[in-house]
């Protein structure tokens, strides 16, 4: 394992915080490919990129920065209602409301609406 990576690993973890690791991609699988005979990446023809997970990296860079925010982590109650708006309504929705939630803009409808 790269050092300096585990250093932060380590660091994140003594203060308490979480360290996620999320495949992240902005073009795709089967945008290009390595050419050993070029020692390069060549993209493939007709392909256009196809970016993933970069919504999640967001989700959990603000998600996280406003729980460390507020020293405080939701409720197991409040946990439940973050997974059902996330299932029914989308992770937009569940975020929305998490940060209504702790920067005290829940209105009534519940869905952080400001």
């Amino acid at each position: 394992m790269n050092q300096k990576f585990r250093g932060l690993v380590e660091k994140l973890r003594s203060e308490g915080m979480p360290t996620y690791l999320v495949p992240v991609s902005a073009v795709g699988d089967n945008f290009a490919r390595y050419d050993p005979d070029k020692d390069a990446m060549t993209k493939l023809p007709n392909r256009t990129p196809e970016p993933y997970n970069l919504d999640v990296t967001l989700a959990l860079a603000v998600t996280e920065t406003l729980l460390h925010s507020f020293k405080r982590l939701p409720s197991s109650r409040e946990l439940a209602w973050i997974a059902f708006l996330k299932a029914f309504f989308g992770s937009a929705t569940a975020l929305r409301w998490v940060a209504g939630a702790y920067l005290g803009a829940i209105t009534d409808d519940g869905l952080g609406r400001m």
